[in-house]
């Protein structure tokens, strides 16, 4: 029944906006998401490890010689001097720091929930 009514949405949804891919079942990659649904215990499980190695890869860097990432303390120290990006390197630098700020923003609203619990 649930089967059905969700089907026909999903018909009337194409008439008015075109073919869609669609995936049923325990597990979806959604926006860079892996969401994987657990009949166990009801939790829903949201992991983005192969969105930020793609981004890795994508900048140009090894991916596996990433390591965990640790603010220095000159992390806001500008240097003036420094040469500036080239055209592409400037985008590659921009795309990579927009899919980070993008994983951290789905990050933000469980991270303010944990907050509330402390």
């Amino acid at each position: 029944m649930y089967d059905t009514v969700v089907t026909d949405i999903i018909e009337k949804i194409e008439v008015k906006f075109g073919k869609m891919t669609v995936t049923r079942g325990k597990h979806h990659v959604f926006l860079g998401m892996d969401i994987t649904f657990s009949d166990n215990d009801g939790t829903v499980t949201i992991l983005m490890k192969k969105y930020l190695k793609k981004a890795i890869v994508d900048s140009g860097m090894d991916a596996s010689k990433v390591a965990p990432m640790q603010a220095k303390k000159d992390l806001f120290t500008v240097d003036d001097v420094s040469e500036q990006l080239d055209k592409r390197q400037g985008k590659i630098f921009h795309s990579i720091v927009a899919k980070f700020l993008y994983v951290s923003k789905n990050a933000q609203l469980a991270i303010a929930f944990l907050c509330t619990r402390v």
